[in-house]
């Protein structure tokens, strides 16, 4: 149950909402109330929620660089955002410039867990990569938050572990769309849910 308590237009044309719901908690604590077993469904919303967001901001020229659980907060239980904007990066920026189809690093981002293997590889500055590795770190994520299980980006049978993993969910829509975040091949990989 969201509630808007407040809109309010800004001075510089943005608009701030101030919001009321039962409950507003970050996706560890989320998941550690959960026991770490959330439902399919659950998932699928992470995935449609953060994927959206990713898409969204692409559209303005903004990227989310490597992102863990903590910079997610869950409303309720049906909604998840982005909220961390420290991780939200203009795409012509100091800390990156973009191409259509690529970024350049020119200053350290964090990698962890479900950093994509182009980010794993990055040895020095300044390094391009391309903007799907994103989709990648989405992919990751919810294949944590669901199986409980980290994809292993650096390992040569990347694919098979994969499929391994979501074999429970196969031939659903979640199961599709996690198979092309987790391409091997970045120009492979876009967020699709059919």
């Amino acid at each position: 149950n969201l509630k808007i308590l407040k809109k309010t237009d800004l001075n510089n044309g943005s608009r701030e909402i101030i919001v009321q719901a039962e409950t507003i908690q970050t996706l560890p604590e989320f998941l550690s109330k959960k026991k770490y077993n959330i439902s399919y469904q659950i998932a699928l919303q992470l995935f449609t929620d953060i994927g959206n967001q990713i898409k969204t901001l692409e559209q303005f020229s903004l990227y989310i660089s490597p992102f863990d659980l903590n910079n997610i907060v869950v409303i309720g239980e049906h909604f998840f955002f982005m909220e961390d904007t420290s991780n939200i990066n203009f795409l012509n920026s100091n800390t990156i410039k973009i191409n259509p189809t690529q970024l350049t690093l020119i200053h350290s981002w964090q990698k962890n867990k479900f950093s994509s293997l182009e980010i794993r590889k990055i040895k020095s500055l300044p390094q391009t990569i391309p903007i799907q590795s994103s989709y990648f770190n989405l992919g990751a994520l919810v294949v944590f938050c669901l199986f409980k299980k980290y994809i292993n980006a650096e390992s040569k049978k990347m694919e098979d572990e994969v499929e391994t993993i979501i074999e429970n969910i196969k031939e659903t829509k979640l199961y599709w769309a996690l198979k092309r975040c987790l391409e091997v091949k970045a120009e492979n990989r876009f967020i699709l849910l059919i």
